[in-house]
């Protein structure tokens, strides 16, 4: 995996990209975590799409908030938005983790033309009637 640093309005998002497939992943780490958590599933694999492994704001070796920001893990939505809109990409598979899978969940709510898939481990129930929502349509 190589590192990658990109600029987004307000902020360096920092990780771990691999492969350089056309379509793109986007992998989302959990709480307290960072963008390694996906290194033991990459490894030793060259995926046909390509993958980042983002750090969130505060983690790893992305950018910090100002001193007298929060943390709040609904702020990653829009950190997530604006690291979609740098990659100039116009749909994304996400990949979330616990805190990673809440934060693609709410971004699927609001803006569903920009994702292809979803895939969601330890995320929060109250998300599934949602899932069930679009599977069906």
């Amino acid at each position: 995996m190589q590192p990658f640093n990109i600029q987004t309005n307000n902020l360096n998002i920092r990780g771990q990209k691999k492969g350089s497939g056309a379509d793109v992943v986007i992998a989302l780490h959990g709480w307290l975590d960072n963008s390694n958590s996906f290194a033991p599933m990459l490894d030793g694999v060259e995926p046909e799409h390509t993958w980042y492994c983002i750090d969130f704001a505060g983690h790893g070796l992305s950018s910090w908030r100002s001193q007298d920001a929060h943390y709040y893990f609904v702020d990653y939505i829009d950190d997530l938005y604006q690291f979609i809109n740098a990659l100039g990409v116009k749909k994304v598979h996400l990949v979330g983790h616990s805190m990673g899978a809440m934060v693609a969940g709410l971004l699927l709510a609001v803006l569903t033309i920009m994702l292809s898939r979803l895939p969601l481990l330890k995320a929060l129930a109250a998300l599934q009637p949602l899932a069930k929502m679009y599977a069906n349509s």
